[in-house]
Parts: C-alpha cells; sequence; structure tokens
C-alpha cells in the first residue's frame, strides 16, 4: 500500500509514531493529539523540504524515500525512515541548517513547528519527552569531542561571591545572571534559588566518579572543577557553567569524574526541581530546548566545514 494513502489513516499515524523513539514513550491520548497535528506530504525528486538559511515551518518525519542533507555545498549525509528532518531547527528557532533535498519520491508526516511549540506548552509529557532527546543527543556529541572543546564550552567568567553562605536573594541573581536562565520569569528563578544547596570545599574534593547515578546539576559559581573521562581526556570549567545536567536529564550515568581543582563555591541543583520548573515555566523550557538544540546544530556545522560525514543514527533516533 503507497505511503501516502496509508499513513492517511490516524490509526496507521499512531502506529508508526509508536516506531519513532522521540515520541514512542508517550500516553495514547497524547500521542493522538501528536498524529492529528500531522499531515501527509510527499516530495518529488529534486523536491526540498528544508532550505538552508531560510525559515523552517515544520519538521518531516520521513515515511518512504530518501533524503539528501548538504550543507554550504557539501554533503553532511542521506536521511531514510524513520529519520527526521528540521527537529533541531525548529527547536533552536532558527532558519535551516541544512539543504535537504529529496532524491527519490518522498513521504513524510508533517508537523507545523508553531503547532509543535503549542503542544509542549499544553501536554509536559511531550515536552519532557522532546528535553529528554535532545539531552541524549547532546550527551553523544560531548562524549566525541576533543578536550579542547570541551574545555572552551566551559571557560567560565568572573562572579563576586561573598566569603559567607549566600542568602535567597543573592542565589536568585547569581542564577538569573546564568545564560539558561536570562529568560526565566522572577517566579522560577526564586523556585530555583530555593531547592538549590550552596556547597564549599577545598581543592581536591571529589564530587562524584564515573558511572555513579547523576541526579544532581552542580552550578560553578567561584573556582573551577576538572573533569576526567575514562579515555583520559581532562578539562576544565570556570564560574558561571552548569555541570552534569545533560546526563542527568538524559537519565544516563555519569561518564567523567568530577573535582575541585581550586577552592571551590557552587550550587547543587537536584536534576527532579530543574524538571518541575521546566513544567511550570514554558518560556524557560523554550530558552533551554533553544539552546541545546543550537548547540546540537553548531556541531553539525563544524562538522560540515571539517567535511566530516554524518555520524551513525543515534537510539533515540536522529534527527537534523
Amino acid at each position: 500500500m503507497p505511503a501516502r494513502d496509508r499513513y492517511a489513516d490516524l490509526t496507521e499515524r499512531i502506529l508508526y509514531l509508536r516506531t519513532i523513539p522521540l515520541v514512542a514513550s508517550l500516553s495514547q491520548p497524547v500521542l493522538k493529539i501528536v498524529a492529528n497535528a500531522a499531515r501527509d506530504e510527499t516530495f518529488a525528486p529534486g523536491e526540498y523540504l528544508m532550505r538552508e538559511g531560510r525559515p523552517v515551518d515544520s519538521l518531516h518525519l520521513i515515511l518512504s524515500g530518501r533524503v539528501t542533507m548538504t550543507r554550504k555545498g557539501k554533503l553532511v549525509g542521506t536521511l531514510y525512515p524513520p529519520h527526521s528532518v528540521g527537529l533541531l531547527d525548529v527547536l533552536a528557532r532558527g532558519d535551516g541548517s541544512c539543504d535537504a533535498m529529496a532524491d527519490d519520491l518522498t513521504t513524510s508526516l508533517a508537523i507545523d513547528a508553531e503547532a509543535l511549540m503549542e503542544m509542549m506548552e499544553d501536554h509536559f509529557e511531550l515536552l519532557r519527552a522532546v528535553v529528554r532527546y535532545l539531552c541524549e543527543g547532546m550527551l553523544v556529541e560531548m562524549k566525541a569531542l576533543p578536550a579542547g572543546a570541551l574545555g572552551s564550552r566551559l571557560a567560565g567568567e568572573l562572579f563576586d561571591i561573598p566569603d559567607r553562605e549566600l542568602d535567597l536573594v543573592e542565589r536568585m541573581v547569581f542564577l538569573r545572571r546564568l545564560t539558561g536562565f536570562r529568560a526565566a520569569n522572577l517566579n522560577s528563578i526564586a523556585m530555583l534559588a530555593r531547592h538549590v544547596s550552596e556547597v564549599r570545599c577545598p581543592a581536591g574534593e571529589r564530587f562524584w566518579s564515573i558511572g555513579d547515578a547523576a541526579n544532581l546539576n552542580l552550578f560553578v559559581m567561584r573556582g573551577t572543577v576538572r573533569c576526567t573521562a575514562a579515555d583520559g581526556r581532562v578539562w576544565s570549567a570556570g564560574p558561571g557553567n552548569a555541570i552534569g545536567g545533560i546526563e542527568g536529564v538524559a537519565h544516563q550515568p555519569r561518564w567523567y569524574s568530577l573535582e575541585a581543582e581550586t577552592d571551590f563555591v557552587g550550587l547543587w541543583l537536584a536534576v527532579a526541581s530543574f524538571e518541575r520548573v521546566l513544567d511550570d515555566d514554558f518560556g524557560l523550557a523554550q530558552t533551554f530546548i533553544g539552546n541545546v538544540s543550537g548547540q546540537l546544530v553548531s556541531i553539525m556545522e563544524r562538522r560540515a566545514v571539517l567535511a566530516k560525514s554524518m555520524p551513525p543514527p543515534r537510539p533515540s533516533g536522529s534527527s537534523s
């Protein structure tokens, strides 16, 4: 049966969505909402699903066919079902990072970008699935980066931290200065500030080891921390950085050990508390999603500059 006819039926769409790891775990009612928001689209050979540098109005879940991805004229890779096109660009709220062209007759389930955002705002179950998917993808990419690139991401900046425990207002001021929380409303900042706990320790203090459960996020306020991976890579993180949250949201164990490189001041935040705040503040959730998506797109762009091909599909399902 042709894909266009088959997936015009709502039940068939739901069954197909169950094969997409991003949404496979959603409850039946929410999955039905996503299926209802999708529409059938067909692309002839040579037609584009997405254009580099142009607004991305929809994401496409590929049902059949083959899509070639190029960036700045260089081949990035080829996508087949059940990959998707445009998800990262939609979530990053940026223009298309690639040209995505149908190589042969290609069909997709398309979801409008605005509709996706509305569904995430209305259904935390979907928002949580998207956040976890992005963190899983980011974790894969981080593990593949050289130590120099990991360290350059976490260089840090100077903060004026008093030599005493911070009060609630001072914790709020610090959190609000962090890039990821600048768009958060004051209620969310206050909630986060009430859930954090301060840590002060000397150089050499161990925070976690490889394989430990990742249920806490560490904000660096003063000093630096040293990260050591199992393969010997070592990099540092300075003030203003959040360490360990990505693997926590991805529900993955620690993949590097962490210890204080200097005398240290920071804040612990439970990953579960962070997720609750995302549920209460969709603006903050959008900012977090946009930041992680943008970082993933940037990594892909660096690969294109180096003329490297796309990595194999991730277990969670690859997307452009």
